[in-house]
């Protein structure tokens, strides 16, 4: 009877350490910005006329190109967005939600017109500090001859940096759910 009791005892001991036991997902982790499989599909644009119009923005939208907040609708992360020219081959973004700004970039075409390097701060979906980056686009198609260099297809080739608080996860196991979390402060 004894043995059977130690035996039973054992077998709880080893299925609660197991149930209790950390699971392979848990912890904190952070994406190599260097691996990053970046979307393939182009972003097409067009700044002519004094109009800017992102095609590719779901849903798609026309702005004045004058440095102003220009209302823009179906967007979750953001209500208004300005567009500055500063140059021939440098344009500045200001997206705002509710009078705040949530994003800004900045987008410089190389004096060949082949690639162009953005920079940007986001903190449209954060409620910690912003994230930050800058990487590369390779010209896919040109834009309509007469149209700032910004115009045509882009494809983002690789991200030069990214900060830390855009490239770290954490997952928590508990049973059946998962819990993720960011330091920008976005959980699941």
């Amino acid at each position: 009877m004894n043995r059977i009791w130690i035996g039973g005892a054992a077998v709880a001991l080893l299925t609660a350490s197991g149930a209790c036991a950390q699971s392979a997902f848990d912890g904190t982790w952070k994406g190599d910005v260097g691996s990053a499989q970046i979307p393939t599909k182009p972003d097409t644009y067009l700044l002519s006329g004094g109009s800017y119009s992102c095609k590719t923005c779901t849903p798609p939208f026309t702005i004045k190109a004058d440095g102003t907040d220009q209302s823009v609708t179906g967007h979750p992360y953001f209500d208004t967005e300005a567009a500055k020219v500063v140059d021939d081959r440098t344009v500045q973004f200001t997206d705002k939600k509710n009078g705040k700004v949530v994003t800004t970039s900045t987008v410089t075409v190389a004096p060949d017109g082949k690639t162009a390097t953005f920079e940007f701060s986001d903190s449209s979906a954060s409620t910690g500090a912003p994230i930050t980056g800058k990487g590369t686009q390779t010209r896919v198609a040109a834009g309509p001859k007469g149209s700032h260099a910004i115009s045509g297809s882009w494809r983002t080739t690789h991200f030069d940096s990214l900060s830390d608080n855009g490239l770290t996860i954490s997952f928590k196991v508990n049973g059946n759910s998962v819990t993720m979390s960011t330091p920008t402060g976005q959980t699941y």
